[in-house]
């Protein structure tokens, strides 16, 4: 990472809510004629309201663009975030759970149009499917009129009859690779994807190891600090980055406190001693590495 980037990066953290947001060049809306699953929730559920104000800026978000730091990261003067399903479900589970709102993430299928599926993650509230996650499709378009063909196109294909509750790892439909959207799906992501979402803890690790490899999306760190200073002014509710917590925890026992020690390969998993960092990496932070390794090459 280059000095310029570390600069960046660490200008973001502190920064103020007014000046991060006066950064960002925020996109449009969701329309509000997208009124139900798995795109909001239905108006009568006791939450709506304020879980529909979290999914709604959330979107919002990801869809906006930060045109000062373009050079440092390309990648923001599209989007902050596309295809971006699993980070979002997990930051989107932990912001809801502080505003007393229970939401599991979900490993599962999408299915396409001839009998096949993709592995898509979204969220179980009060068992609604909710999948919140936006793809930036043209680099030859404004973020508007991405955002634009966005709804029109995914209004058609987001219905609730193609969202699976199946593992991928065990399906039997053929999983394909999002070729169109620009990403494809082998077996050890597929695998991973599993593992992340068994449980919280799992979900905190890859979001904590997400965060300390800013080059690989640095867009997921400005989405977090964004959304949680909007529920911060919008409900009056702290919330704590879950990647400074996890650099307190054992990644394995979970233990908080105490001295740690640093995994030497990613520099980001922390453990009591060599058994607990034996222990996770049989179970989850050697295919850890092995799917943040393809991703930084890519």
């Amino acid at each position: 990472m280059s000095e310029t980037q570390q600069k960046t990066l660490a200008m973001w953290r502190s920064c103020s809510p007014e000046e991060l947001s006066a950064m960002v060049h925020l996109n449009t809306s969701l329309p509000d004629h997208l009124d139900s699953p798995p795109w909001r929730m239905p108006a009568d559920h006791k939450d709506a309201v304020k879980i529909n104000r979290l999914l709604e800026q959330s979107l919002v978000y990801q869809a906006s663009t930060v045109p000062s730091a373009a050079e440092q990261f390309p990648a923001l003067k599209k989007s902050l975030l596309s295809n971006a399903a699993l980070e979002v479900s997990i930051l989107l589970r932990n912001y809801l759970n502080r505003l007393d709102v229970e939401a599991e993430v979900i490993s599962g299928l999408f299915k396409g149009p001839r009998g096949n599926a993709f592995p898509q993650v979204f969220l179980d509230i009060s068992g609604h499917t909710i999948e919140n996650s936006y793809t930036h499709l043209e680099e030859g378009w404004t973020p508007e009129r991405n955002m634009e063909v966005f709804v029109e196109r995914f209004s058609q294909r987001k219905q609730l009859t193609n969202y699976v509750r199946e593992s991928p790892s065990d399906t039997k439909l053929a999983i394909i690779g999002k070729e169109l959207l620009g990403e494809k799906f082998d077996q050890d992501g597929i695998d991973y994807l599993g593992i992340v979402c068994n449980t919280e803890m799992n979900q905190d690790k890859h979001l904590a190891m997400q965060i300390s490899k800013p080059l690989v999306n640095p867009g997921v760190l400005l989405y977090d600090l964004l959304m949680r200073n909007f529920v911060k002014e919008a409900f009056g509710i702290d919330v704590d980055p879950v990647y400074e917590e996890m650099t307190g925890a054992c990644w394995s026992c979970g233990l908080a406190g105490g001295e740690l020690k640093t995994c030497t390969g990613c520099k980001a998993g922390k453990y009591c001693d060599k058994k607990c960092l034996q222990e996770d990496w049989m179970k989850m932070h050697k295919l850890m590495h092995k799917v943040c390794k393809k991703k930084e090459t890519k």
